[in-house]
């Protein structure tokens, strides 16, 4: 393999998570282990249930790992892209086991590969290596992909997941295991010589109360799991009904990552992982092999930052090409076709819905409304348990007095009725206008979510209260839920934090329906939000820069009319690298 090949494999080799914390001798040693290997597009790498005989690593383009269905006539599920410096195949090896995806290019691709016992040989050789496939194949455990999968965005690839370190469980489940033994002895010893009761009375309460504790340990271990993507970082918490947290932030909002180890935890190779953002920081709780995934940030937040730079840089030259007339722009019909379908859209959810309405239309309309969808915007209202739980004295009341209003056809005196009747209607009234009241206030109470803002909106009915919370979308700086309770998760509602960097400070949705797709909503128009204010500072910088060429052309024909190059002069050969 030629030298230059060599150093350019040990470049790349320096940002991948398994080889950066190698020293440069061993990196540039195992660089030449790696065979190229050229792909065309749309070609098969290897299939479901090969045997695994490479490890690969790409070098350029992107390769695709699917699972192919059963029957030819369901849909083939796309698990994971992995692009330049992303590595693939080596689960199966490690395993001994037959490909579990299929790999296949979706551009031309050249890809670094080594064979599979060399690959094993490798990791056998370097404890680093092996700790970071360790980590890595985790991505790869049902239990897992399950959970991550219906949180990600397209063309968002899980780089590493993980749960925590079994050493939480050890020490946590130790001291309740002694307790457990004491209860169990003493219980023994008040069965024996005490309590003249049978066995079952005595004892079996102690081991039902230990099997409870431990399952609840179980489910606290196994709920609980820490995420890197291409995109974000994630750190969701659970414990099964009781209770469920997520927090995540994106990867350029990261400012600094540490580590946190007592002597035991060192001996043990675990520890926090706290993750310091513009918002706040993410703690990856008793993880394994913390240092370990630091690279796998560093490596995720390096790459995304790079092909940010590559995109500006494309998207700059593109533009300049096409004010300096080397490209052809976007067809002004084109462009006027696709905002007229813009508008048009816009237009036909704007307009307000105006058929000939029927009573029962009508009737919905003083009909309670937990979420409305009109014109990309997204409004909320308190989960239908608030409401009730606010109408709990009328829910109670008003058959209370059905009730009492019946006793008279039970042989009352004509007094007492009277009596009755008027306490009735008094206290029916003014459980009516109470019952008006709990539902307007609950009624006016909106959160509402669009491309451009997050709105918390509280009125009280008659006018006695009123406040508006407004924050842009570009002001959100993270996003987090909360269902801190059974009940919540029986129901699925909880509290949506937005954490803003503006005046507006904290945002708090409370109570809301299905918090999780609503966090997920925000993100997506914050995402989307800075794609488009990127597109739009990348457009003006082109024009700036074709502004000063022009500038720079009609200066020079001043200065020296009789020798310029024109950078506008497409016939020009030195401008016009295409001809």
């Amino acid at each position: 393999m030629p030298a230059e090949l060599i150093d350019d494999i040990v470049s790349h080799l320096k940002h991948v998570s398994l080889f950066r914390s190698l020293p440069d001798s061993e990196i540039i040693e195992i660089a030449g282990m790696f065979r190229t290997l050229r792909v065309e597009e749309n070609e098969t790498i290897y299939r479901q249930g090969d045997d695994p005989d490479y490890f690969y690593l790409v070098y350029s383009g992107e390769v695709e790992l699917v699972v192919l269905p059963e029957d030819e006539d369901d849909e083939v599920i796309i698990d994971g892209i992995k692009h330049t410096d992303d590595f693939f195949g080596e689960f199966e090896i490690q395993k001994d086991a037959l490909r579990y995806y299929t790999a296949r290019s979706t551009t031309p691709c050249v890809l670094l590969v080594i064979p599979a016992d060399e690959f094993l040989d490798l990791i056998e050789s370097s404890e680093s290596i092996e700790t970071h496939i360790i980590l890595a194949d985790q991505a790869y455990l049902p239990r897992y992909r399950k959970r991550l999968q219906k949180w990600l965005e397209p063309k968002e690839d899980v780089a590493l997941v993980m749960g925590k370190h079994w050493s939480w469980l050890l020490f946590r489940g130790t001291p309740a295991f002694i307790i457990g033994l004491i209860l169990l002895g003493t219980s023994g010893w008040l069965y024996w010589w005490v309590i003249p009761l049978p066995w079952y009375v005595v004892i079996l309460p102690v081991v039902v109360l230990c099997a409870l504790v431990w399952a609840y340990l179980i489910l606290d271990f196994s709920d609980d799991i820490y995420a890197v993507t291409n995109q974000r970082v994630i750190a969701a918490e659970r414990l099964a009904l009781v209770n469920d947290q997520r927090i995540e932030a994106p990867l350029h909002l990261i400012r600094a990552i540490q580590v946190k180890q007592t002597f035991i935890e060192k001996a043990l190779n675990y520890g926090d992982v706290t993750i310091q953002t513009f918002t706040g920081a993410i703690v990856f709780r008793d993880v394994a092999s913390p240092n370990a995934i630091i690279d796998f940030i560093r490596e995720q937040q390096e790459r995304a930052i790079s092909q940010r730079k590559i995109d500006d840089t494309e998207t700059l030259q593109r533009r300049v090409r096409q004010g300096i007339g080397w490209d052809e722009p976007m067809p002004e019909a084109a462009a006027t076709a696709a905002a007229g379908e813009a508008e048009e859209d816009d237009e036909f959810f704007d307009e307000p819905y105006l058929p000939r309405r029927s009573f029962l239309s009508i009737l919905a309309d003083f009909l309670p409304r937990f979420r409305e969808e009109r014109a990309g915007e997204v409004i909320m209202r308190k989960h239908w348990l608030v409401l009730v739980w606010d109408l709990g004295i009328s829910i109670v009341g008003f058959p209370t007095l059905f009730i009492v209003s019946a006793l008279p056809f039970f042989g009352i005196g004509a007094e007492i009725i009277r009596l009755i009747c008027g306490l009735t209607a008094i206290l029916g009234a003014a459980l009516l206008g109470w019952t008006w009241f709990q539902y307007e206030d609950w009624r006016n109470d909106i959160y509402s979510i669009s491309s451009s803002k997050v709105v918390d909106s509280e009125r009280s009915p008659l006018g006695l209260n009123s406040q508006q919370r407004v924050a842009p979308i570009d002001s959100i700086l993270n996003v987090k839920y909360s269902r801190p309770n059974l009940l919540a998760n029986l129901f699925n509602y909880g509290t949506i934090t937005i954490q803003t960097g503006g005046d507006t400070g904290e945002l708090t949705f409370l109570w809301v329906r299905d918090p999780v797709s609503m966090q997920q909503l925000i993100f997506r128009y914050m995402q989307e939000h800075r794609v488009r204010e990127e597109k739009q500072r990348q457009l003006q910088m082109g024009d700036d820069i074709v502004k000063w060429l022009r500038a720079y052309t009609d200066v020079a024909k001043i200065e020296n009319p009789t020798h310029i190059v024109n950078p506008l002069d497409n016939d020009n050969p030195e401008n016009n690298p295409t001809g």
